[in-house]
C-alpha cells in the first residue's frame, strides 16, 4: 500500500509541477491565463514591490535550502529517501504558485513591439528558451529531476544505477543550459513592462546565486573533475571555451 501511495504522490507532484510551469509560460508572456505579469492592479507601487519581493524571497529561500545536500541528509531522517525529490518538487510548485497568484503588477513600459516583425522574432526566441529548458531536463534525466524515477524504482524494488557525470548536447556548450533557457525566456519578450523587468531582474539575480551554490556542491562532490569542467566549458552563455573530454555525473569513485 505504501508503494502505491508513493507512486500516486510522485505522479501528483509531477502533474502539478507541469501545470504550474505551463501556467508560468502564459503568465510571463501574457498568454491564455486569467492573471499574468501585467494584469491590472489597484495597489500602490510600494505595495506591489513589497508583495512581489516577499513571495520571490519565499521561493528563493525554499529552493536554495531544500536543494542543499546537508538539508537533504537531515530531511531524509523524516521523509523517505525515494520521496525526497517529489516533496522538493511539490514545495517548489507551491512557492511558484504563490508568486503567480499574489503577483502585483507595476505600471510602466520599457518596450512594446507586439504586432511587429521584431516582436514575432522575440516571441519565437522566447519559445526556443522554453524548449532549451525542457530539452536540458531530458539530457540529465527528466524523470529523476522531477522525482518520478525515484518512486518508480522504489515501487519495483530496484536501485537506481550510479549516475555518471556526463556532458551531453547542450552541456558541452555551457554548464547550466536550463538556466540559459530561463534567461532567454525572461528577457526575450515582445512587451517588456516595468513589472516584467522587475521579475526578469529578480530571476536573473537568483539564477546566478543558485548557480554559485550548485557549483560549490558539485565541486565538493566531484572535486578536480568538476573544476576541469568549469575551466573548459562556459558557465551559462554557450560561447567561448569548449571541453575535449567527457566526464561522468555523480561517479565519485
Amino acid at each position: 500500500m505504501i508503494k502505491y501511495f508513493s507512486i500516486f504522490f510522485g505522479g501528483f507532484c509531477y502533474v502539478v509541477a507541469l501545470a504550474s510551469v505551463g501556467y508560468a509560460v502564459g503568465f510571463e508572456e501574457n498568454l491564455f491565463v486569467p492573471k499574468s505579469v501585467d494584469t491590472a492592479t489597484t495597489v500602490s507601487v510600494f505595495i506591489a514591490v513589497f508583495t512581489n519581493v516577499i513571495f520571490l524571497a519565499l521561493f528563493v529561500v525554499q529552493h536554495t535550502i531544500m536543494a542543499r545536500p546537508a538539508f537533504k541528509k537531515w530531511w531524509t531522517n523524516y521523509v523517505p529517501k525515494h520521496l525526497e525529490r517529489s516533496v522538493f518538487v511539490l514545495a517548489s510548485t507551491v512557492a511558484l504558485s504563490l508568486i503567480l497568484y499574489f503577483w502585483q503588477p507595476i505600471p510602466g513600459t520599457v518596450w512594446d513591439v507586439r504586432g511587429t516583425v521584431f516582436g514575432n522574432v522575440l516571441m519565437a526566441i522566447n519559445f526556443v528558451g522554453w524548449a532549451i529548458f525542457l530539452w536540458a531536463t531530458f539530457q540529465i534525466n527528466h524523470f529523476e529531476l522531477f522525482g518520478l524515477q525515484q518512486v518508480w524504482n522504489n515501487f519495483r524494488g530496484t536501485t537506481a544505477p550510479k549516475m555518471a557525470f556526463k556532458t551531453p548536447a547542450m552541456y558541452k556548450l555551457c554548464r547550466h543550459p536550463m538556466m540559459f533557457g530561463f534567461l532567454v525566456v525572461f528577457w526575450a519578450t515582445q512587451h517588456m513592462s516595468v513589472s516584467h523587468l522587475f521579475l526578469s531582474v529578480a530571476i536573473t539575480v537568483y539564477i546566478f546565486i543558485g548557480m554559485w551554490f550548485e557549483e560549490r556542491d558539485l565541486v565538493t562532490a566531484l572535486g578536480d573533475r568538476y573544476r576541469v569542467y568549469q575551466r573548459q566549458v562556459p558557465k551559462i552563455l554557450p560561447l567561448g571555451r569548449r571541453r575535449r573530454k567527457t566526464y561522468v555525473f555523480g561517479d565519485q569513485s
